[in-house]
């Protein structure tokens, strides 16, 4: 089963910002631009927000893109998944550098962010709140 979850961000009282989940639909078929745009279309309807849309945001695929593109509706790609994929490729880099030896000291230091992140609620909310 395919669903497509949308989250709408908005600023109240000036530049407090605000999230808010409209709510999740089932896809059914292939998750195409089209079924993709009717969902996220249909549950801004249920809450007579469309016309307020300005960017959509998703993982980068296409279907994504074509989506906001369909709904005429500027894309913004998601700097999350882009960092991840770029952190991917460089991973898979060290990976081969690893074998020779070099490498590790990075691999360390990142696992010890990565950890120190994980434990620490202040540090995560903090980090999310810069984000």
């Amino acid at each position: 089963m395919g669903f497509v979850a949308v989250t709408v961000h908005y600023f109240v009282k000036g530049m407090i910002l605000k999230s808010l989940s409209l709510g999740v639909k089932r896809i059914y078929g292939s998750h195409t631009a089209e079924n993709l745009a009717e969902a996220i279309k249909s549950l801004c309807d249920e809450y007579n927000i469309f016309h307020k849309v300005v960017t959509i945001t998703g993982d980068n695929g296409g279907n994504m893109r074509g989506a906001a593109g369909v709904l005429k509706i500027l894309y913004v790609c998601c700097f999350a998944h882009v960092l991840n994929r770029v952190l991917v490729t460089i991973l898979a880099n060290l990976k081969i550098s690893l074998e020779n030896g070099d490498g590790s000291q990075i691999i360390q230091k990142c696992r010890k962010v990565v950890t120190t992140f994980n434990q620490s609620i202040q540090l995560t909310e903090k980090l999310n709140d810069d984000q």
